[in-house]
């Protein structure tokens, strides 16, 4: 009998190409799940996708549930053009006095590396899908690219870019007086503001942020003084510090930092929007620091994927008592101080809680501790009538008269400060 003729099957290649669309299926339907906040479900589909992949590309095509699938959707189309099925292959190779053909038993034969293209061009495949897929939909959420990577405080604003704030209205992040200013002040600078969200007027209408409201107090009392705004939604009290010393040279007259009580919390923070941040610990009695931000967290800025993955990662603290975490603040400020008055600046501390509850027992014993250590610090729940009835809307930040009472304030302080 002659050898049986048998045509390339499905097995090797295409079957691998059909994994790979599969995979892509998958991992599509996964990252819109994801983006719809249901990370569980999108974990799942991305899992059974993989598992999919894998029984493609690594085990052996004629053993795996993808293969019969295969038989049972293409092979009946491959018949109908005139090609023979699969099964009607296996059972005239088995007819006594057939003889299999040589390509058939060498490909049986191929090493198992031969899959390695495939197994590359499917993950290529797949991070290119997503990273097109994710560049329509993840700009809804602009999280990502409001911030870029800081190889000192893990990330800051990125320049000049067209973001939307909380209060519903886009801003340039220049106008946000953080970046563009420091290339027109000159050498020096009169004011730095120093804080997080609430500084950045996070909630707040522009141009009504609290820094921005003061900045317009300043200038309209003084109006040849300089001031750049340096609040950076979700800073420490770590970052803030670190934030100042690259401004440093610019030798500003005063330092103002705006300290909210979730400091206490971000500085034993290691890993806050997407990428990691400065850590310091006490040990033995020695500000050390102990975390820092990687190289790899330069991919957030360039891939959406990895800006999802990032997205998902929660929070990462140190374990720490209320005690621990006041002596830490206690000596960042400290340390920050001590620098500012070195250089010859002022340094105040604008501390405040939330108005809507009573200060919590840390908050006020790190009040207490800053008076204590000489650092002037003024309590704005104190220091500002009917602060209490400043409304919350998202449960952390200000709302607009919040800010207005905060700016005006903060206004007064500066032209105070610097007129003497």
């Amino acid at each position: 009998m002659a050898p049986l003729q048998v045509e390339r099957t499905p097995s090797e290649r295409d079957l691998r190409w059909f994994g790979a669309i599969v995979s892509f299926v998958f991992a599509t339907v996964g990252t819109f799940l994801g983006l719809l906040v249901i990370p569980a479900v999108a974990y799942a589909v991305w899992s059974v996708g993989a598992c999919l992949t894998a029984t493609v590309l690594w085990i052996r095509p004629s053993r795996g549930p993808v293969f019969r699938l295969w038989l049972r959707v293409v092979s009946p189309i491959k018949s109908a053009s005139g090609s023979v099925p699969e099964p009607e292959i296996a059972a005239r190779a088995a007819e006594p006095g057939s003889v299999p053909e040589p390509e058939t038993a060498a490909r049986a034969a191929e090493p198992r590396f031969r899959m390695v293209p495939y197994l590359l061009a499917n993950f290529v495949l797949l991070v290119v899908a997503l990273e097109v897929t994710l560049s329509f939909a993840m700009p809804f959420n602009e999280r990502p690219r409001r911030f870029a990577y800081d190889s000192a405080t893990g990330y800051g604003w990125t320049p000049d870019l067209d973001v939307m704030r909380s209060g519903g209205q886009r801003v340039r992040t220049g106008a946000l007086a953080t970046v563009a200013p420091v290339h027109s002040v000159g050498r020096t600078v009169d004011v730095l503001l120093c804080g997080d969200s609430m500084l950045a007027g996070e909630v707040a209408s522009w141009p009504s942020g609290c820094g921005e409201i003061a900045s317009a107090d300043l200038r309209a009392s003084l109006p040849q003084t300089t001031l750049i705004n340096l609040g950076v939604p979700g800073y420490g009290t770590d970052q803030s510090w670190i934030r100042y010393g690259q401004f440093a040279h610019l030798r500003p007259r005063l330092v103002v930092f705006l300290m909210h009580q979730n400091d206490l919390w971000d500085n034993v923070t290691s890993f806050h929007h997407m990428r990691h941040k400065p850590r310091f610990e006490l040990q033995n009695g020695v500000l050390t620091q102990v975390s820092w931000p990687t190289p790899w967290d330069r991919l957030v800025d360039h891939s959406w994927v990895a800006a999802l993955i990032r997205t998902r990662k929660a929070m990462v603290r140190a374990p720490s008592s209320g005690d621990d975490r006041v002596r830490l603040a206690t000596a960042i400020v400290r340390a920050w101080a001590n620098e500012v008055e070195a250089s010859g600046a002022k340094f105040i501390v604008a501390a405040h809680h939330n108005p809507l509850r009573p200060a919590p027992d840390d908050f006020s014993q790190l009040a207490r501790d800053l008076e204590a250590a000489g650092i002037r610090t003024l309590v704005l729940n104190r220091e500002l009538p009917n602060f209490e009835e400043t409304g919350i809307p998202d449960g952390v930040h200000w709302d607009t008269a919040g800010h207005e009472r905060v700016g005006h304030y903060l206004g007064k302080l500066l032209v105070k400060e610097l007129s003497r």
